[in-house]
């Protein structure tokens, strides 16, 4: 009973001190106390001494117990070079796996390493301060390779990738893997976030970076991959609209330089929807001297959506002629104009029967008389018919005080409509600039 009593109120007293945070235990053993078998060992002197919420591990010769590296919260968090883990695992410092390699939640073990990693800077992401490179956002590391670049490279040779991703490949039965894949963040009572954002590099004495340079892929036995795909994200409620599948804005000139184009094509473009412009023309090298010019010719327009047909008939022995028109001709329009000019003679022409079975007849005062002809008509189709042109328009409320094209009124580049879905582009561009600027300047 006295010995259950002693051993009640030292593991009392070892309580007490553990509560307190620090705790520290000797024990002497001794042949006196021990077993038979066990008797003329040495007496072995064994300490405790540790800190509440750190793993305990042997130290020196084994003889005594101290704090390991590791700790253990109340709510069960494991830090690894830190007293305050605040995730399952929290690690402070590098990890690294000679073996095996690490499993992720859907099964998939990556075992090979990143391909040639550099990076000699922090990152530019949307994480925190903390964060190594800065980025919240994981890396999927299944069927991908990212390389991470340096900013200053050796002289006279192109700086590293930021940033390169290659997919997987495909096997027999599916497609190759997705490069890169990003998708912005989700707005609640704000816009979402850009699933990319790409800014070409400054150029300090020569031409700026590509803001961005898509490639479709070559077929080894089949149709070529489209070099750029855009799908605008739909809308929601009265007064919006859906989002514009693609924006571009041309580059303006400064200090003498002229303004760039919003885009150049070189091939055929085919646009299943209306087009608008400020104006339009033909571009071909000029027939005469293709060489050395080229010829413009403006387009014809009208507020109406006009289809025009034309062409020369000579009336017959009692002056008659029938011309003939296209068989979809009065389903495709409405509201016919016609034009009569003769041709060699004086002489009278009238529309003698106006356009009827996709014909219509003309009669002139003499035999023999060449007419040429122009006949209009607005188009009546199913999509004419949907999609009306509007002749007249008020702008928002937003673009209101600016306009398409400042300079033809005598007005700054800044009171352009561009302007105003430029700004943040601009602001977000020129920050980036910056940041990259400063880094470079610490290097």
């Amino acid at each position: 009973m006295k010995s259950k009593l002693i051993f009640t109120l030292s593991a009392l007293v070892w309580a007490l001190m553990a509560a307190d945070g620090v705790t520290t235990r000797s024990q002497t053993n001794t042949t006196a106390n021990q077993p038979a078998a066990k008797k003329g060992r040495a007496a072995q002197a064994f300490s405790i001494t540790g800190t509440a919420g750190r793993l305990a591990k042997f130290a020196g010769d084994g003889s005594a117990v101290v704090n390991s590296n590791v700790t253990e919260t109340k709510s069960g968090n494991i830090g690894i070079g830190t007293t305050t883990p605040t995730s399952l695992l929290t690690v402070q410092g590098m990890i690294e796996t000679t073996l095996g390699g690490y499993k992720f939640p859907d099964g998939t073990i990556q075992t090979t390493a990143f391909s040639g990693i550099i990076v000699n800077q922090t990152l530019f992401g949307n994480g925190t301060a903390s964060s190594p490179l800065a980025v919240a956002v994981p890396l999927n590391l299944v069927g991908a390779v990212p390389r991470f670049g340096v900013i200053n490279a050796a002289n006279r040779e192109p700086g590293g990738r930021g940033i390169e991703a290659i997919g997987g490949d495909a096997s027999s039965i599916t497609i190759g893997g997705t490069g890169l894949f990003a998708q912005g963040g989700g707005g609640t009572e704000n816009t979402g976030g850009d699933g990319l954002f790409s800014a070409g590099g400054i150029g300090a004495d020569h031409n700026g970076g590509a803001g961005g340079k898509v490639f479709g892929g070559s077929a080894g036995n089949g149709s070529g991959g489209d070099g750029l795909i855009v799908s605008a994200g739909a809308g929601l409620g009265a007064g919006h609209k859906g989002g514009n599948g693609l924006v571009a804005f041309a580059g303006r000139g400064a200090e003498g330089a002229t303004t760039g184009l919003a885009g150049e094509f070189h091939g055929d473009v085919s646009i299943s929807g209306n087009l608008s412009k400020g104006g339009g023309s033909f571009k071909i090298d000029h027939p005469l001297d293709p060489e050395n010019k080229y010829l413009y010719h403006s387009f014809v327009e009208s507020p109406d959506m006009k289809n025009i047909y034309d062409g020369n008939v000579t009336t017959d022995v009692n002056g008659d002629a029938v011309v003939d028109l296209p068989e979809y001709f009065e389903a495709l329009n409405r509201d016919f104009r016609y034009q009569l000019t003769v041709i060699g003679t004086f002489a009278q022409a009238i529309i003698a029967e106006k356009i009827n079975g996709n014909h219509f007849r003309i009669k002139t005062n003499a035999p023999h008389v060449e007419v040429s002809w122009q006949v209009t008509g607005v188009r009546q189709d199913a999509y004419a018919n949907k999609n009306r042109i509007p002749v007249e328009v008020v702008k928002s409320e937003k673009e209101r005080g600016f306009y398409l094209h400042p300079d033809a009124f005598n007005q700054p580049a800044d009171k352009g409509v561009q302007s105003i879905h430029l700004a943040p582009v601009i602001q977000r561009t020129s920050s980036i600039h910056e940041k990259v600027r400063v880094q470079s300047q610490k290097q």
